[in-house]
């Protein structure tokens, strides 16, 4: 195509400049129509000579540099407000764990200075017959719409237990099969209770119990005893224990002679032992304790 500014040169020449397709591809082609028209006065006639003269020329080429293409990686930037949302929440869940960490620790730590039990086993105390006789005798009474007082409970236990002496066999018996079946009741249902505790749970009653231990020692009052697991079978007693029994079966200890100088006596007499003697009461305790270890 013919550019504006040589078109508008022609026209104001008197040029009649019609509609040229780039017959010539040289970027200098406005040149080549000048010159052609200085020659020719009339554009159409300028035109074969345009395109001879555009065949004979050759186009500079144009160098073109290669530029290389890098492979971009397309990365997604998760947003800024996602990132800190996030970061916010994570904040939070930690410390809600931290607070409740430390109020367990709070709890934990009132339940071991607590003068309540953190949990009580049920009673597994065997009932004989005259507790049922004196259990169906004080039952008799709260129907009759009787209230006692100390004193009055205690007379009323006196008088009870004289009735109890006037029952026959065949009564008592009565109560004591009575006892027999509440006791293997209560038997049962401690076991039970202590096949489902949690073991955590003992430890941590038992810390209580040494801590309240320690307070009730200074203040002369009877010590808790340590809650005990009847599954887990016992350890046998050692040689000298087992000797120790013997001799009290035996009927050695005097009754005048107090247990602590008796065993004490004992321990010398165990000292003199040959091993020969010891070994009967050594294969006893092996015995024990393999059947305890087969047991479990």
């Amino acid at each position: 195509m013919i550019s504006r500014t040589l078109r508008l040169a022609l026209t104001t020449n008197g040029f009649k400049v019609p509609f040229l397709p780039k017959v010539f591809g040289a970027a200098n082609h406005s040149a080549f129509i000048a010159s052609s028209l200085r020659q020719h006065r009339t554009f159409s006639a300028a035109v074969p000579v345009l395109a001879l003269k555009a065949k004979t020329i050759k186009a500079k080429p144009t160098k073109t540099k290669a530029t290389k293409t890098k492979a971009t990686k397309t990365v997604t930037r998760k947003p800024l407000k996602k990132k800190i949302t996030k970061a916010v929440e994570q904040k939070k869940v930690r410390l809600q764990a931290k607070r409740t960490k430390i109020l367990v620790a709070k709890k934990q730590e009132a339940k071991l200075n607590s003068s309540r039990a953190i949990v009580t086993p049920p009673s597994s105390h065997r009932v004989n017959g005259y507790t049922m006789f004196f259990s169906d005798f004080m039952t008799d009474l709260k129907s009759q719409n009787i209230t006692l007082n100390i004193q009055e409970c205690a007379s009323r236990a006196k008088e009870a237990g004289a009735k109890w002496k006037t029952l026959s066999e065949a009564e008592k018996n009565s109560f004591e099969e009575r006892a027999r079946v509440l006791s293997e009741k209560k038997q049962k249902e401690h076991l039970d209770w202590w096949k489902n505790v949690d073991p955590a749970i003992i430890k941590l009653e038992n810390k209580r119990r040494a801590n309240l231990n320690s307070k009730l020692a200074e203040s002369g009052k009877r010590k808790l005893k340590k809650l005990v697991n009847p599954l887990i079978p016992k350890k046998p007693a050692t040689p000298f224990f087992l000797y120790i029994n013997d001799m009290i079966k035996s009927g050695e200890k005097e009754e005048s002679v107090s247990i602590i100088d008796f065993v004490s006596d004992l321990a010398k007499r165990w000292n003199l032992l040959s091993e020969f003697e010891k070994s009967k009461y050594v294969d006893l305790y092996k015995a024990k304790k393999a059947e305890i270890a087969n047991s479990e």
